[in-house]
């Protein structure tokens, strides 16, 4: 546990790391928290400020969590511009991440993880990454724009592809002209929906499964984006 901010803080250890706290924000081109070798597995992270450091697990980690949830109607804080890789080197392992939690807005940096994920929930935006979010198996739960006191639109603003199946995703806000989802396998259900600060069209980017999508529902705004599926769409339902 670390109780304050970090600036380029070095942590490199060979085998299991237990949880890991900073009680701030995680700062530093060469800020590196990394988890090495054959066990290289981490059993959670959490920091309480933005992340905008590097986090290396060489194994598997089960939760992240950045930023702190907002008090007294005001919204969450904790912003991410770092990088994250999850390799998920042991044979057996299907899951590389169980739940990643961001109380703050994504705009920026990179994330590539091995296998399966459980829940990515992030609470504002998710855009300007360096590249895709990238899921090198299914993908159980999307969201974006979770947080109920936020003081503006949500926007998924950068690509996610997802190289197995993707249950479902909730994006509370808009999926803009530069976003999208890529999924290799198939989509369950996609809701795209407007919050109370959004304009417009919802769906302006890209939404591709080249395996079977089963449901689209759109709310509060059109569509202007591209929607494709390899097999097929069960049901699309959109309502102003």
């Amino acid at each position: 546990t670390i109780g304050n901010n970090t600036t380029n803080f070095d942590m490199e250890i060979a085998g299991k790391v237990g949880p890991v706290i900073i009680k701030g924000g995680f700062y530093g081109t060469e800020g590196l928290l990394m988890a090495k070798g054959p066990s290289g597995d981490m059993t959670s992270l959490v920091v309480t400020g933005d992340f905008a450091g590097s986090l290396n697990v060489e194994g598997r980690i089960s939760s992240i969590t950045i930023g702190t949830a907002g008090v007294n109607g005001q919204p969450g804080t904790g912003d991410y511009t770092g990088s994250i890789v999850i390799q998920n080197n042991r044979s057996g392992t299907p899951t590389g991440l169980d739940t990643f939690k961001l109380y703050g807005a994504m705009l920026g940096g990179t994330i590539d993880i091995a296998g399966n994920v459980g829940t990515i929930d992030v609470a504002k935006d998710l855009m300007n990454l360096t590249r895709d979010l990238v899921i090198h198996g299914n993908l159980s739960t999307l969201k974006v724009g979770t947080d109920p006191k936020k003081n503006a639109a949500s926007v998924l603003g950068s690509r996610v592809t997802v190289e197995g199946n993707l249950g479902t995703a909730t994006i509370s806000g808009a999926i803009n002209v530069d976003g999208g989802l890529l999924v290799k396998g198939n989509i369950g259900t996609l809701t795209v929906a407007a919050d109370k600060f959004t304009a417009g069209n919802v769906l302006s980017g890209m939404v591709e499964s080249r395996g079977t999508l089963g449901m689209l529902l759109v709310r509060g705004g059109g569509i202007d984006g591209h929607v494709v599926s390899g097999k097929g769409i069960t049901s699309v339902t959109e309502t102003g």
